[in-house]
């Protein structure tokens, strides 16, 4: 039989739904807990908060993963991450918006930021598009922000990269595909 620590995400998960045991859940911490960490820095953007959110997000799992059927696991949990970070801002948000004061009065916070609701949905899915464009191939992330980022030609492209016009198109072309599906 594979070593437990050999198996895949998927092996990893039946493995926990059939026999409960907690080194499977371990040994997925120890493969995504850093990119958790790093889902809830850039949108909570306070160190304890987000390790404080990344340790609720695996505490979570151990029950998740009992009864649920996932299927692609590392796209789930940043799906969930992004997810439960969100939810923790417009909890804040409201709480922050109905602060008691010693009198007993309701007080409105006074802050410089913008709250969760007033971020417009061009801001959310531009965050959105970073973040897909972050998970693809080295070669398609390069070629994708030369050439709709800088708005570069295939040609420019091909003299910065080194890249033959071809691989350039199969390049943007799969990146294209891939962030359609990161996005959907």
């Amino acid at each position: 039989m594979e070593p437990i620590y050999a198996l895949s995400d998927e092996a990893l998960i039946k493995l926990y739904k059939d026999t409960h045991n907690m080194e499977c859940i371990g040994l997925l911490y120890n493969r995504y807990s850093h990119l958790v960490l790093g889902i809830c820095m850039k949108v909570l953007k306070e160190e304890q908060a987000a390790l404080d959110q990344t340790m609720q997000i695996f505490e979570k799992l151990v029950e998740i993963l009992k009864s649920s059927s996932i299927i692609n696991f590392n796209k789930w949990l940043y799906i969930s991450t992004k997810n439960a970070c969100i939810s923790k801002i417009r909890k804040t948000q409201r709480e922050k918006k109905h602060i008691i004061g010693w009198n007993g009065d309701i007080l409105e916070p006074v802050s410089d930021e913008p709250s969760y609701e007033e971020i417009t949905d061009q801001q959310i899915e531009s965050e959105n598009l970073r973040l897909a464009i972050e998970q693809l191939k080295p070669d398609q992330k390069q070629c994708i922000m030369l050439f709709f980022f800088e708005e570069k030609t295939y040609k420019e492209i091909a003299q910065i990269t080194g890249f033959e016009e071809p691989l350039i198109k199969s390049y943007l072309q799969n990146g294209k595909r891939n962030l359609r599906s990161f996005l959907s």
